[in-house]
C-alpha cells in the first residue's frame, strides 16, 4: 500500500478546498466535506461516525496487522507549555530562546528566534496571528493563548476543517472541570478577549474587513478546552504541540488495536496503522500514555493529560493481563509473615480494596497507592544518582521485599540495571533479566512495539555473547533460541517502520548469519 506523498497540505481532489487528509489506496486528497464522494467511499480505510454518544473513528472494511489506516498531517502547531525558566518560545518555529538573548518580531514584537525565520510566515504558525497580535498594548507575552488563536484563524486558512471542528465541538460532551483549571482558562481566554480581539472588532468595523467572523467567548471556552486534550507533542523532544483533525477523535486503551508513528520536520505526518486485525465496524483505539507502567498510574497519566478513562481488559483485570505488574507482596503481621501477593478488586475504582490471595487481609487502596507512590519516589531518587550495577542491585533487593517480581517499577530498575551489564562474565544475568522483561512486554504489547524490540535486541546481545565464549559447548536449542529472537525481532520491527531500528536488528540478524556460516 503507497504512502501518501510527503505533503504538508494539499486540495481536496473533490471540492479543490485546502486538506491535510489523503487516501492511503491511491494518494487522492480529501476533505469531510467530500468524504461521501464515491471515490473515497470506495477506497477509504476508516470512517467517522457522529452520533448523540459521541464521536467514533471505526473500520471501513476488514483490516490486516500493519495496514495503513490513514495518514494525516498537523492543522496547527505550536509552542509546548510552559517554558523552561529564563526561556521563550519563538513565535514562528516554536524554538526555545533565552530572555537574555531574544529578539521580536518586527510587526507584533513577540519573541523570535531571528527576524528571518521561515516559519514566521507560516499560516499554521505565525503567518496569520501576527495581525492579531500587534493591535495589543500589552508586552505581556502569554504562549497560552497563542494555540486557541491559531486554531480560530482555520475558519479563514481552512474552512472544511473549521466546519468539522465546529461539528466535533457542538458533539463534544462537557467534562466537569477541576476548579483551579477553569479559573486559569477563564482568565486566558479574558486575556486573549480584552487584549486581542475586541481590538480587532474594532479595526473590523473600521475598515469593514472581516478577519474572524467567529470568535465568541463561548466558542473560545470550547477551544481551549478541546486544546488542552487534543494536541500531541512533536517529536524528538521537540518545544512544539500539534493539533491534527483526527488523530483526537481515536479514544485510548492500554490494549490499542493500533499504533502511531509521526515523520520529523517540517511535515510532522501522523500515521495510524493497525497492530492487529481490525474487523469492519470495529472502533479505532490507540495509546497516548506510557503502557509501561502499573494501572492507577496510567489512569492517573491518562486523566491529568487527556482527561479520559479507560475500562480496556488490561485496566479492568487486576493481573493486568497476568503480569502482576502492580501486584505487591503482602507481609503479614509482626507474628505472622504472610508472603501472598496483594491485587486490587477493582482496578479503575478508587474506593476499591486491596485483597492478599493468601491470608485474604484486605487494605484500601488509598493506603496502598501512598504506599507505592512512596516506594517510586525512592526508586527515581536512586535513578538520579547515577547508581553503579552493585548499588542498584542492593536496591533492587530491597524493592523486592515489597513488590512482586514483575511490579512495574521492578523492571524500571531492572531496565536500567541491563544497561550497566558490561562484559562477557555478566552476559547470563542481563540475558536472564532481559529474558523476564521479554516475556512481561510480550503479554503487555501483544502485537509488538519499540519496547519489545529493544528487550529482544538486549537479550539476542547476552544469549549470543555467551555463545561465542564457549562455542564448544553450543547447543542446537541455543542457535534455534537466536534464531527464533532474529525471526521475532524482524517480524516486530517491519510493522514499526522505524528505520533506525529496522537498521540494529539487520545487523543483529547479519551477525548471526555470519555466525552460522561459520560454524555450521
Amino acid at each position: 500500500m503507497d504512502e501518501i506523498p510527503e505533503k504538508v497540505c494539499d486540495e481536496c481532489g473533490e471540492c479543490r478546498q485546502p486538506t491535510v487528509r489523503g487516501c492511503e489506496e491511491c494518494g487522492m486528497r480529501y476533505c469531510y466535506k467530500c468524504k461521501e464522494q464515491e471515490h473515497w467511499t470506495k477506497c477509504k480505510n476508516y470512517e467517522v461516525d457522529f452520533t448523540e454518544e459521541g464521536v467514533c473513528v471505526k473500520a471501513a472494511r476488514d483490516l490486516l496487522p500493519g495496514e495503513t489506516i490513514f495518514s494525516e498531517c498537523p492543522l496547527v502547531l505550536g509552542p509546548k507549555l510552559p517554558p523552561e525558566d529564563g526561556q521563550v518560545h519563538c513565535v514562528g518555529c516554536c524554538r526555545l530562546v533565552s530572555t537574555e538573548k531574544v529578539l521580536h518580531c518586527s510587526d507584533c514584537a513577540w519573541p523570535v528566534c531571528d527576524p528571518q525565520c521561515e516559519d514566521l510566515k507560516n499560516p499554521k504558525t505565525h503567518g496569520l496571528e501576527c495581525q492579531v497580535l500587534k493591535l495589543a498594548q500589552t508586552q505581556n507575552f502569554r504562549f497560552e493563548i497563542l494555540f486557541p488563536l491559531r486554531i480560530l484563524f482555520l475558519q479563514t486558512n481552512n474552512k472544511p476543517e473549521w466546519t468539522s471542528l465546529i461539528q466535533l465541538l457542538s458533539n463534544k460532551k462537557s467534562e466537569d472541570p477541576n476548579i483551579h483549571d477553569l479559573n486559569t482558562q477563564n482568565n486566558h481566554v479574558e486575556f486573549l478577549q480584552d487584549n486581542f480581539l475586541v481590538p480587532l472588532a474594532k479595526v473590523e468595523a473600521e475598515t469593514g474587513t472581516m478577519i474572524l467572523e467567529e470568535k465568541s467567548k463561548e466558542l473560545l471556552e470550547k477551544i481551549f478546552d478541546y486544546v488542552k486534550t487534543a494536541t500531541f507533542e512533536a517529536p524528538n523532544n521537540s518545544p512544539m504541540q500539534l493539533y491534527y483533525p483526527t488523530v483526537p477523535l481515536i479514544p485510548h486503551s492500554c490494549t490499542p488495536n493500533s499504533f502511531q508513528t509521526t515523520t520529523e520536520a517540517p511535515t510532522y505526518k501522523i500515521t495510524i496503522r493497525a497492530n492487529s486485525p481490525i474487523s469492519k465496524n470495529t472502533p479505532i483505539t490507540s495509546s497516548y500514555i506510557n503502557l509501561f507502567e502499573g494501572t492507577h498510574e496510567r489512569l492517573f497519566h491518562l486523566k491529568t493529560t487527556k482527561n479520559a478513562l479507560c475500562s480496556c481488559p488490561r485496566c479492568t483485570d487486576p493481573t493486568e493481563l497476568g503480569t502482576f505488574f502492580s501486584a505487591l507482596k503482602c507481609l503479614g503481621t509482626r507474628t505472622e509473615p504472610c508472603g501472598g501477593t496483594q491485587l486490587p478488586l477493582e482496578p479503575t475504582s478508587a474506593s476499591t480494596m486491596w485483597v492478599c490471595d493468601k491470608c485474604k487481609i484486605e487494605l484500601p487502596n488509598d493506603q496502598m497507592v501512598q504506599f507505592v507512590r512512596h516506594l517510586g519516589g525512592e526508586v527515581a531518587k536512586v535513578l538520579d544518582r547515577k547508581p553503579t550495577a552493585d548499588e542498584l542491585e542492593e536496591f533492587l533487593a530491597k524493592l523486592l521485599m515489597f513488590l512482586h517480581p514483575n511490579h512495574f517499577y521492578v523492571c524500571q530498575v531492572k531496565q536500567v540495571l541491563i544497561k550497566l551489564y558490561d562484559g562477557e562474565d555478566l552476559a547470563k544475568t542481563k540475558g536472564d533479566i532481559c529474558l523476564s522483561l521479554v516475556e512481561i512486554a510480550r503479554k503487555l504489547y501483544p502485537c509488538g512495539g519499540l519496547l519489545l524490540v529493544e528487550l529482544l535486541h538486549g537479550l539476542f546481545e547476552a544469549r549470543f555473547s555467551i555463545m561465542g565464549k564457549s562455542e564448544d559447548l553450543v547447543k542446537n536449542e541455543d542457535v534455534e533460541e537466536l534464531a527464533d529472537l532474529v525471526k521475532e525481532m524482524k517480524s516486530v520491527t517491519e510493522a514499526l517502520f522505524d528505520p533506525q531500528l529496522a537498521q540494529v536488528v539487520t545487523q543483529d540478524a547479519s551477525t548471526f548469519t555470519d555466525w552460522l556460516k561459520n560454524h555450521h
